[in-house]
């Protein structure tokens, strides 16, 4: 067999590939909350038109239509999938810690001091549940993709 038949589990460490569905799933959550909750509210000027186009649309855009291009496939299983859930949670727990710390939050709609914790809660455990199913939806994907090669 040459290398490209080996499933990707074989050249990659579990830590490689549950990151990888983690950026994927993360990209595209900015690039939804950003278009759904912030955009409507958003009036960037100058320099940030062109940063904030970037950020927000081609680079999540750029990095999903390159993972269904070029793979890795065969990175996904239901390990991966069930590991992926602590570096945004991890990083739930980052931003509210140092909110609390330094009252500045990223986002509106998790502004603990406007908002209370309950608001916060609802829409963190519904963008998490998005990731959630996005995830399933990029390792359905990578199973059907890896069996077309």
């Amino acid at each position: 067999a040459t290398s490209g038949d080996r499933p990707t589990g074989d050249r990659f460490s579990r830590l490689a590939r549950v990151l990888l569905l983690d950026a994927l799933v993360m990209i595209t959550v900015t690039a939804i909350v950003y278009q759904v909750v912030l955009a409507p509210d958003a009036n960037p000027t100058g320099v940030a038109v062109v940063t904030n186009f970037l950020e927000h649309q081609a680079v999540p855009v750029l990095s999903v239509l390159a993972w269904l291009v070029v793979g890795p496939r065969r990175a996904f299983d239901r390990r991966t999938f069930s590991l992926f859930l602590v570096v945004p949670v991890v990083w739930v727990v980052y931003m509210l810690a140092r909110g609390a710390f330094i009252d500045a939050y990223p986002y509106p709609f998790v502004n603990v001091s406007t908002n209370g914790y309950a608001s916060v809660a609802v829409a963190l455990c519904a963008i998490l549940a998005f990731g959630l199913a996005l995830a399933a939806l990029y390792t359905g994907l990578d199973k059907v993709l890896s069996r077309r090669r």
